[in-house]
């Protein structure tokens, strides 16, 4: 860890927006420059800087704070957080993954050209499609790319 992500880390845990709201905080992962926040009722927030859509929200606003709801996660309950340097994706119960953010090396597994994902977009169809028979275990999320773990849909 290097002093950005355990600053990025502290202003998380102490950011006044969860404690004045009352916000109990489940997870956290960091980017180079943004935050995904779980709650312990299974929403995401972001702040951070947001040039490339990585905290989910369709806004040009450069940095967000306080915090916000990342956007297209609505009534989705949501379990596990990941960051990469300026992308972000989130998992939810029933084994959906959403990314959002740069997406110049399709890195966000768009496919369609998007250099930003600025509202969570499901990968899963992406992937299954391509690996045919194959189904999301994990996703991991570098600089500037996206590995997928997939294990076989017929496997126990």
């Amino acid at each position: 860890w290097n002093g950005t992500e355990l600053k990025q880390i502290e202003d998380a845990m102490h950011n006044e927006f969860f404690k004045d709201n009352n916000i109990k905080i489940k997870d956290i992962a960091s980017g180079w420059n943004h935050n995904l926040v779980l709650t312990n009722d299974n929403k995401v927030y972001a702040f951070g800087k947001n040039e490339y859509g990585q905290c989910g929200i369709d806004d040009k606003t450069i940095t967000t704070t306080p915090p916000v709801l990342v956007q297209g996660l609505d009534g989705i309950n949501i379990q596990k957080i990941v960051c990469g340097a300026n992308h972000s994706a989130v998992k939810s119960k029933d084994g959906k993954w959403f990314m959002f953010g740069k997406n110049d090396n399709n890195q966000c597994l768009t496919g369609d050209g998007r250099k930003c994902v600025n509202k969570a977009f499901c990968i899963n169809d992406n992937v299954e499609r391509e690996i045919k028979g194959e189904k999301i275990k994990q996703v991991l999320l570098g600089v500037d790319n996206t590995q997928i773990v997939v294990t076989n849909a017929t496997s126990k």
